[in-house]
């Protein structure tokens, strides 16, 4: 891992590293090594960037090819598991760095959040399920909102959905514009999209980055190539 590299670039390199290997040699499936104690990480990570659901839903078991078997299972159960049976993990001397926001969220926060919840970890493990049943919920009513709409949808039609709805009814439509590209847009943009489609504007244009742009206009809204429209 280069020294200079973010966690979250690293990480995105390792698993685009690991699909490339999975499509040469026809593997359906990546394992990861992931614990619970990695997802009440990550949970408390999204909490303190004000993520919504979808954030707090954290990691699932089963994303596309990638497959996390150990999700639900503790790291001190998985250590036990390797002394019994006389198995030596690697340990990456990169997890001991207090220079990466997850080693200072698991050496230092979680055990000041335990000393007033010594049971802090299965409570934002509950957590992500909790948000991610939830999500699930509004994922499945935005699809099927979107679907009646078409690709101008109405805003007054928008505006009359709850605000969760909203949010993720923009972001699938966001989603579909960038055809399976990640979304490159912040919290805070997807925010600002929402309150321009919601506003008594007539028109307007709002840049989303990646060569698109947010239309509005004669009452409806779209998502189109950045430029004179």
């Amino acid at each position: 891992r280069p020294r200079d590299t973010s966690e979250e670039a690293a990480r995105d390199v390792r698993y685009a590293y690991l699909e490339e290997v999975a499509a040469e040699v026809g593997a359906a499936t990546i394992a990861l090594g992931h614990s619970a104690d990695d997802q009440a990480e990550t949970v408390l990570m999204h909490l303190i960037r004000g993520s919504g659901l979808e954030g707090l839903a954290a990691m699932q078991v089963r994303e596309g090819l990638r497959f996390r078997p150990l999700l639900g299972t503790w790291r001190e159960d998985i250590e036990e598991h390797c002394r019994r049976h006389g198995l030596e993990p690697v340990d990456d001397a990169s997890n001991r760095d207090p220079k990466f926001t997850r080693n200072r969220v698991r050496q230092q926060l979680l055990p000041l959040l335990e000393s007033f919840n010594p049971r802090v970890k299965a409570s934002l493990v509950r957590l992500a399920s909790s948000a991610r049943d939830e999500h699930e919920v509004v994922q499945l009513q935005a699809a099927v909102w979107l679907a009646g709409e078409g690709r101008r949808p109405a805003r007054a039609h928008f505006r009359a959905l709850p605000p969760a709805l909203r949010v993720e009814s923009f972001r699938q439509a966001w989603a579909h514009a960038l055809d399976g590209r990640a979304l490159p847009g912040t919290a805070a943009l997807l925010d600002q999209a929402v309150t321009l489609v919601c506003s008594d504007r007539e028109r307007g244009m709002l840049s989303l980055r990646s060569g698109l742009s947010l239309y509005v206009r004669d009452g409806r809204f779209w998502i189109g190539p950045t430029g004179p429209r």
